[in-house]
C-alpha cells in the first residue's frame, strides 16, 4: 500500500491520516458501515495505545487525527491493516444488502493480485501535524470532535 506524504515515523506524535474508497464510491452511508471505523478505532486504541482526537467519515472517505503511540506499527502498516480489516467487513454487508453494482465496482481487474476484490484506493495520506497552518487546515475539515 503506498503512503502519499511519506514522513518519517515518530511515535508519540498526532497524525493526520486520510484513506479513500476505490473510485470514490459511496460506503459509508448508514451506521452498520460507519461501526466499521468505530471499531477500527477502539482496536487501534486497546491493541496500540493510540488515541483518536478527531475525525469525520464521508460517504466515500475518512479523516483521522490519531496520536500513535510507540506501541503502534508504523503509519503504513496501521492503515494497512485498518483497510484490511474493513474491506472483509465491507464485502459482507454489501453481499447481504445485496449492493450488486457496487460489488461488481469493486472486482478486481485481471492481472491484479491474487484478491477479488478492492474496496479503498491504493494510496493514503499520512502525515504528522506539524505547523500551525498545517493543524488549521486539517482541522478544518475534521468537524467531529471526540472527548474520551
Amino acid at each position: 500500500m503506498a503512503v502519499r506524504n511519506k514522513t518519517d515515523f515518530i511515535a508519540n506524535e498526532i497524525y493526520y491520516i486520510t484513506f479513500t474508497i476505490l473510485d470514490w464510491q459511496h460506503v459509508f452511508t448508514s451506521d452498520k458501515y460507519c461501526q466499521l471505523v468505530y471499531k477500527w478505532f477502539d482496536y487501534a486504541k486497546s491493541k496500540y495505545n493510540n488515541k483518536i482526537h478527531e475525525y469525520v467519515i464521508v460517504p466515500n472517505h475518512i479523516h483521522v487525527l490519531m496520536h500513535i503511540s510507540d506501541r503502534s506499527p508504523r503509519i503504513s502498516g496501521l492503515i494497512q491493516n485498518a483497510k484490511r480489516f474493513m474491506a472483509y467487513a465491507i464485502l459482507d454487508y454489501l453481499k447481504l444488502d445485496k449492493k450488486i453494482t457496487l460489488l461488481k465496482k469493486f472486482d478486481v481487474k485481471p492481472n491484479k493480485k491474487k484478491a477479488k476484490h478492492e474496496i479503498f484506493k491504493q494510496t493514503a495520506e499520512s502525515s504528522a501535524r506539524d505547523s500551525a497552518a498545517t493543524v488549521n487546515r486539517k482541522d478544518a475539515w475534521l468537524c467531529v470532535s471526540v472527548k474520551k
